[in-house]
């Protein structure tokens, strides 16, 4: 419309047109090289390519614009990611001396801790099951399984009360975590607020929210010395505003904690929606150290540089399906062993992780057991083992199914 009013209309129905015919040439390369990596780059390509030729053509009659409009595009499309890199690597001044990001690897094998040394996230539904319990050789943290027990139970009524709870985090605490391996924090019995979790129980968010903050407090009185930190519920962004104030109104600071959780995201932990929750809790309490619960990698990249932590349980499950993906269509699979080099790589970086020894037989030393690779056993007890391979995938991915059998 500005273009009709300031300049002739002759131009502007070309550059109309031309727009029209570039964004349509785009879209179907975006959509035809869907297994291209570079596949935006190409469609911006394209779309320049078409755009520079209708307009110039409608316009003026002639081609001998072109190679200009071609240079001048090129120019734009290469300075504009530049601009944009250079302001993701300015510091975040809400960051200022949070350090990176760590990521802690869901895992329901509790041997892990005695083995691994990256950061390990355990969940108390998987630990109160053991009565010898591995001394950690890594940092840690526990979930309070939360989310099992409200979708199976719509309550909390059938999980520990709050002070059974704490008694089994000081027992992992004393028992686990020793001078090598502390446990880093625990999770409160919080309330999870996503639509379907509230239809189960019943309640608002509202009333998710105040259960939430009150059994943060129950635990951090009945055990002071425990690492317990408060967890941020709601669904619609402005209602984490509202729980910060729940927090403030019961006189917690949370800037003073070592972290915040923020739930009810990891569903949606890739999408704007969960970045605008992380924006609204940043504007709400700058300087709140936050942790992600189930924000991975397509998060990270979103809104990662506002977070001191993450944790997933699901961090195999996208490389797992293109590597499915991949064999189904006939294209090579990178396969590699842990602690091995990765196939047709010179090294693996970081290096794939060791495989932890096999467990002992509970019936005693009697039964051995051996170490099989993709053999499935009804009677076997599955280890996955983690490993990441930036050669190839670039994600953390699980390694072959070994199974431990009789």
């Amino acid at each position: 419309m500005l273009s009709y009013l300031t300049a002739n209309g002759h131009v502007a129905t070309s550059s109309a047109i031309a727009f029209g015919a570039s964004e349509t040439v785009a879209i179907a390369f975006y959509g035809a090289l869907a297994q291209c990596r570079v596949r935006g780059l190409l469609a911006n390509v394209a779309g320049i390519a078409v755009d520079s030729v209708v307009f110039v053509w409608l316009a003026f009659a002639t081609l001998a614009f072109v190679p200009g409009q071609l240079v001048g595009k090129a120019c734009g499309l290469l300075i504009a990611p530049l601009l944009i890199s250079c302001c993701r690597c300015l510091p975040d001044p809400r960051r200022a001396g949070a350090g990176p990001v760590r990521f802690f690897l869901g895992t329901h094998h509790p041997h892990w801790l005695r083995h691994l040394t990256v950061p390990l996230f355990v969940s108390d539904r998987t630990l109160r099951r053991y009565r010898t319990l591995p001394v950690a050789t890594c940092p840690w943290a526990l979930d309070s399984g939360g989310f099992t027990e409200l979708s199976t139970h719509g309550s909390w009524a059938h999980g520990p009360s709050p002070r059974a709870y704490a008694d089994r985090v000081r027992r992992y605490r004393d028992q686990i975590g020793n001078q090598i391996g502390n446990l880093a924090w625990a999770a409160p019995q919080d309330w999870m607020c996503e639509p379907f979790i509230t239809a189960i129980t019943g309640l608002s968010v509202a009333e998710h929210q105040r259960r939430t903050v009150q059994n943060y407090l129950t635990l951090t009185t009945i055990a002071p010395d425990l690492p317990f930190i408060p967890v941020l519920q709601g669904f619609a962004p402005p209602d984490y505003g509202a729980c910060v104030r729940r927090y403030q109104d019961a006189g917690v600071d949370l800037t003073t904690c070592p972290v915040v959780g923020v739930g009810s995201v990891c569903r949606r932990q890739g999408t704007a929606e969960a970045a605008e929750v992380i924006a609204t809790i940043r504007d709400a309490v700058p300087g709140v150290r936050l942790h992600g619960f189930g924000v991975k990698s397509t998060g990270l990249r979103r809104y990662g540089h506002e977070l001191s932590s993450s944790d997933s349980l699901a961090w195999s499950m996208a490389a797992s399906e293109r590597h499915r993906y991949r064999a189904a269509i006939g294209m090579p699979v990178a396969r590699t062993v842990p602690g091995t080099r990765c196939a047709g790589a010179t090294t693996c970086s970081p290096p794939c992780l060791p495989i932890p020894p096999a467990p002992r037989s509970p019936s005693g030393p009697s039964r051995e057991f051996r170490l099989s690779a993709h053999r499935s056993s009804a009677r076997g007890r599955r280890c996955m083992v983690p490993r990441r391979c930036d050669t190839h995938c670039g994600e953390w991915t699980r390694g072959p199914v070994f199974l431990f059998h009789s």
